[in-house]
């Protein structure tokens, strides 16, 4: 659900209106708003829930400034690195209240990036990467792993699936990142520890 707030330089995409609601608020309180009517820019938070919102997220992040910030139902490092990854110049969880809210959109604004120090520590020492991921992971997403460890080319998934193979790298690299891995064969590898590639 789209939240269509009265401020054309605050947007929404998945957030509820009582949540928009409230972050509105809080900007307005913050002068954030005022400051964002003064330029070009305008802030989209996207409520990070499904793959298409992440889409979204790296889709309105490559347009001139246009700033994103990625609200995350779960606080997992896997999520946060995803959030960077996709070029969301902010990242909360959407739990925070509206003045840790306000905090996080003034420092993107300013092109700086709040995050927990949980999630920095677990990004930094790789352990973003746990069995907490696989909660993340769909069954299509599985499959994919699946038909990679079978050495089966992003060409051949994207005719067996039915879609075009741009979109079939992009939900690897997406993939990629769940598992905090660099490559396909890294991929495999995260997959198999976690025991995605077992067969039921």
């Amino acid at each position: 659900m789209a939240y269509a707030a009265e401020v054309a330089s605050v947007e929404f995409v998945g957030c509820t209106t009582p949540y928009a609601e409230a972050v509105i608020g809080a900007l307005q309180r913050h002068e954030i708003v005022a400051e964002l009517e003064g330029s070009s820019r305008r802030i989209t938070f996207i409520r990070c829930a499904e793959d298409e919102h992440w889409n979204h997220v790296s889709d309105l992040a490559a347009e001139p400034g246009h700033l994103v910030i990625a609200v995350l139902p779960e606080m997992l490092a896997a999520n946060y690195r995803r959030a960077i990854v996709e070029n969301a110049a902010g990242v909360i969880h959407d739990e925070l209240g509206s003045a840790e809210v306000a905090d996080v959109a003034r420092a993107t604004t300013r092109g700086e990036i709040l995050l927990p120090l949980e999630a920095v520590r677990a990004m930094a020492s790789g352990s973003g990467r746990s069995k907490t991921a696989t909660t993340a992971i769909t069954d299509e997403e599985v499959l994919l792993l699946r038909e990679l460890a079978a050495g089966v080319t992003v060409v051949d998934i994207a005719k067996r699936h039915y879609y075009n193979e741009r979109t079939i790298r992009r939900r690897l690299q997406n993939l990629y990142l769940k598992l905090g891995a660099a490559n396909r064969d890294a991929a495999i590898a995260a997959a198999s520890q976690l025991g995605l590639l077992d067969n039921d």
